[in-house]
């Protein structure tokens, strides 16, 4: 492997730099970070030791995966963070049901409060999909089948999933993010690995997400990994595409073409912030404020405010821009009456730019295994 593209395997271990960066060679490591790397390495080693455990009892069948009597299409990654997944989770499902099936969405349901039926994900894949089933549970395989045998699903779609090998799929579909696709290249903790990249073997496609943050030049790099790693393997690219602005206080939208030259404070709960804020810098607002929080965060009332308030002080025009999965939380939180205008959700979705014939190809492939088995 050339230099440059095991420069790529390693580099970016703390996420992406975006569009206009000076390439994966560019990021300088600090003594720190190596000093970390030589502490963590161990742990590392202990967690990789399992993993392989783990998956070699898959594969020599010591473990059985459980079937359900319907087609299972998986979608996951391999990393730690956001990568895109769940607007790809509503396109599978999307297109599953335009073939004339009834779709369901499994998933554990992390970060679900208690006494609620979905989590934040689970609720913006309800707004995006509101007549297809979801279940969340910890035991994936009974969600499944509560799903087929008690909801009448005719085909799974299991979000996250990939490394849940008790839950037979028909196909998985692996997304890897091209603003930080290989975890700095080593296993939890040391890196952002949750399998070794050998596990990508599995996938029967993978999709790489983001594309319209990195020159087209690294995405063709990411490719050629990605084709050395698990030859003969389909690659398909998609982006995040901003469809528009939805008012929270009265849910009314407008073009995201507002955003051009708008000042916004931005905030958001999810798995990798940066690639939000920059994204609205890419539509073009001035993010003038941004506000990270914890992945799947609970927000409350005086937060929001708050946020509210520091907009209002730079100006009337300043709005206050948050993502989906923020926007369905903050709908249901109680005490908070969002000053109309003042706050938006920029609402995204996943478009395959190129790979979409394939992407049609795996999952007819999937669902004819899946209903043969079921027979």
């Amino acid at each position: 492997m050339r230099r440059g593209r095991r420069l790529l395997l390693f580099a970016k271990s703390n996420g992406g730099a975006g569009a206009g960066s000076s390439g994966p060679a560019a990021r300088v490591v600090s003594i720190g970070e190596v000093a970390a790397r030589v502490l963590l390495a161990p742990p590392a080693m202990l967690y990789g030791f399992a993993v392989g455990a783990r998956n070699f009892c898959y594969d020599a069948g010591l473990l059985r995966a459980h079937r359900v009597p319907a087609p299972v299409i998986g979608v996951g990654n391999i990393t730690t963070g956001g990568v895109g997944k769940t607007p790809l989770v509503a396109e599978v499902a999307a297109r599953i049901g335009m073939r004339g099936l009834r779709p369901a969405i499994v998933a554990r349901g992390y970060g679900r409060r208690w006494g609620e039926t979905l989590n934040d994900e689970g609720l913006l894949l309800a707004e995006l999909l509101p007549d297809v089933i979801q279940v969340q549970h910890p035991d994936r395989v009974a969600a499944a089948r509560r799903a087929v045998g008690a909801l009448g699903a005719d085909a799974v779609v299991l979000d996250d999933g990939f490394g849940h090998r008790r839950l037979f799929r028909d196909a998985d579909l692996l997304a890897v993010d091209a603003t930080a696709p290989f975890g700095g290249g080593r296993l939890l903790p040391a890196g952002r690995l949750r399998e070794p990249l050998a596990s990508l073997a599995r996938a029967q496609a993978l999709i790489i997400t983001r594309t319209e943050q990195v020159p087209s030049e690294e995405t063709a790099a990411i490719e050629r990994i990605l084709s050395d790693l698990h030859p003969g393997c389909p690659v398909i690219l998609a982006r995040t595409a901003a469809r528009s602005l939805v008012c929270l206080a009265s849910g009314t939208e407008e073009p995201v073409e507002a955003l051009r030259g708008a000042t916004v404070v931005a905030f958001c709960g999810i798995g990798n912030p940066e690639n939000f804020f920059h994204l609205l810098e890419t539509l073009g607002a001035e993010v003038v404020e941004r506000r990270a929080f914890r992945d799947h965060a609970v927000y409350s009332a005086e937060v929001i405010d708050d946020l509210v308030y520091r907009a209002a002080r730079r100006g009337d025009a300043v709005r206050v821009i948050c993502t989906g999965k923020d926007a369905v939380k903050l709908r249901r939180l109680p005490g908070f009456a969002p000053r109309p205008g003042r706050v938006a959700q920029l609402r995204i979705s996943a478009e395959i730019c190129r790979g979409s014939d394939l992407l049609d190809t795996v999952i007819d492939a999937a669902l004819a295994r899946g209903a043969a088995q079921g027979r």
